[in-house]
This record gives structure tokens, sequence and C-alpha cells, in this order.
């Protein structure tokens, strides 16, 4: 597994991945900002990475409720965190800031009721 790893990224341009992850990563950071979420990653370029994690009280059900809906996230600790890597495109971000909304709202409703 890790010779084909290995195998896979030497196949890869490294510095094209980087390229290519910028602008998923960039539109990541502008849907979550345009929700309205406690971004906790910088999006400057120079703090550049594919992990974007933004603040949420009911985290953990956050997550589980994204990953009803089949997107992963890490969730835990107040935050919510994604990771994007080569093998993520623009319609993983779409998809996770179409779905984010709804479940954001499902699990605020659900604590209020709490």
């Amino acid at each position: 597994a890790l010779r084909r790893s290995v195998d896979f990224l030497l196949g890869r341009n490294i510095t094209q991945i980087e390229e290519d992850l910028k602008p998923v990563v960039r539109a990541l950071h502008d849907g979550l900002r345009r929700l309205g979420l406690d971004l906790l990653t910088p999006c400057g370029a120079e703090y550049a990475s594919g992990i974007v994690s933004f603040r949420h009280r009911a985290c953990e059900q956050l997550g589980a409720a994204l990953e009803r809906d089949g997107v992963i996230v890490w969730s835990g600790d107040g935050r919510v965190r994604a990771s994007l890597h080569l093998y993520n495109d623009m319609e993983d971000v779409d998809r996770l800031l179409q779905i984010l909304p709804s479940a954001i709202e499902q699990e605020c409703a659900c604590s209020t009721h709490s």
C-alpha cells in the first residue's frame, strides 16, 4: 500500500497538486464566510492549507448530520474541520456548502428543544 501511495504521488506533479488545490480551499473559505461561520483557519496565502476549520457550539451533532449526507469532516472541541487534499475537488466543496446550511438549521433547532 505504501509503495502504491508513493508511486501515485510521484506520478503527480507535487507543485501542481498544490496549485490545483488553492482555488478549492479558497472556495471553501469564501463559502463558509458567506454562511457567517466563525472561521478558525486564517485565509491569508501565507497560511495556505487544505485544513479549514470553523467554530460551532453543536459541532459533534453537525459533524454527524454531515456524515449522514455523505460529507465527512472531523468535529469536536467546539469546531468542525474539513481536510481537503489532492482527491478533493470543487464538487466536494459545493456539496458541503449545499448541505451545511440545512444541517446547521437542523442542529440548532434540535439544541433549542433539548
